[in-house]
């Protein structure tokens, strides 16, 4: 009898820290640096706290990234925390609808509150490709996190 294993949020977890790593680096190759947008959240975060973050794009470059990969990870293994229930077409639509109230949610939000969200680093335009990275990262999670094929069950040694 085959086992029954629901995807992993940790795996859900790296698939959107590498879904929305890659459009972030694909935003600001496009705008010309690719680090632009793990930059501008860096100094963003530097400079709440007083530090001359212009002075050092590189500490700025890095925090930014650090604040991404982080968050992003643990928002990826939240969401799909959320959506790992549903089935078939159920879990197509809980993926696209959450990611989608998502990227809302740190498009409109997030950004006043905390100073740091999407709309930081890019646009409306830009969030739609967003939700799409995150919807496909949580749609391939059951996949990636290694769910169990069924195997016939070994004959008795007689």
């Amino acid at each position: 009898m085959a086992q029954v294993s629901r995807a992993r949020p940790g795996t859900a977890g790296l698939l959107v820290l590498m879904a929305t790593t890659g459009a972030l680096l694909a935003f600001g190759w496009q705008d010309g640096t690719p680090s632009k947008a793990f930059r501008n959240v860096g100094r963003m975060l530097l400079e709440s706290r007083e530090f001359p973050a212009s002075a050092l794009p590189a500490v700025a470059t890095a925090v930014g990234l650090m604040h991404h990969l982080v968050l992003s990870a643990i928002w990826g293994a939240l969401l799909m925390l959320i959506v790992r229930h549903f089935r078939g077409v159920a879990f197509v639509l809980a993926a696209l609808l959450i990611a989608t109230l998502f990227v809302a949610l740190n498009l409109w939000l997030i950004p006043p509150i905390f100073g740091v969200g999407f709309a930081v680093v890019t646009s409306l335009a830009r969030a739609i490709p967003f939700a799409l990275a995150i919807a496909v990262a949580l749609l391939v999670t059951p996949w990636a996190s290694g769910v169990p094929e069924e195997h016939p069950a070994p004959a008795p040694l007689a």
